[in-house]
């Protein structure tokens, strides 16, 4: 299996990057981490980790909602952290499916959050739409 008998190394490095390093460079790290083969328990690693390895997910789905309000459930947050952990290992073709004991993403999230494409698309001033109409309408006649 790996070759150090003990994961806590693994989950000290993340702890320690925590304090420097951004949630994406987290992801990244434990993608590394994963594609070395060297962990024994990479879920474990994972329920150690998962608190730190999220950060950031909350923040950038708030810009895409355009929603500083927005709240997600612990659930959310883990799945969306997997999409992007998923996105890493795909980039070097790899799976979370190759890691049996890891969970894997589910849609649902995506599903109730919606995408970029939908929220710009709600997302306009009414009023600036009316006035641009109004003047390109002018321009017609």
């Amino acid at each position: 299996m790996g070759f150090l008998e003990d994961d806590r190394q693994y989950i000290q490095a993340i702890k320690e990057a925590k304090d420097w390093g951004s949630g994406h460079f987290l992801r990244k790290l434990f993608v590394i981490i994963l594609l070395a083969k060297t962990m024994n328990r990479p879920r474990h690693v994972w329920d150690e980790t998962k608190v730190w390895l999220s950060d950031g997910i909350l923040h950038r789905q708030r810009i895409i909602a355009n929603n500083r309000e927005l709240q997600l459930t612990e659930a959310q947050l883990e799945n969306l952290t997997l999409i992007e952990i998923e996105k890493y290992l795909e980039a070097n073709r790899k799976s979370l499916t190759d890691f049996p004991c890891l969970p894997f993403p589910n849609d649902y999230v995506t599903a109730e959050l919606g995408n970029r494409l939908i929220y710009d698309e709600l997302n306009y001033d009414v009023h600036q739409q009316r006035e641009e109409f109004r003047q390109l309408y002018q321009s017609l006649t």
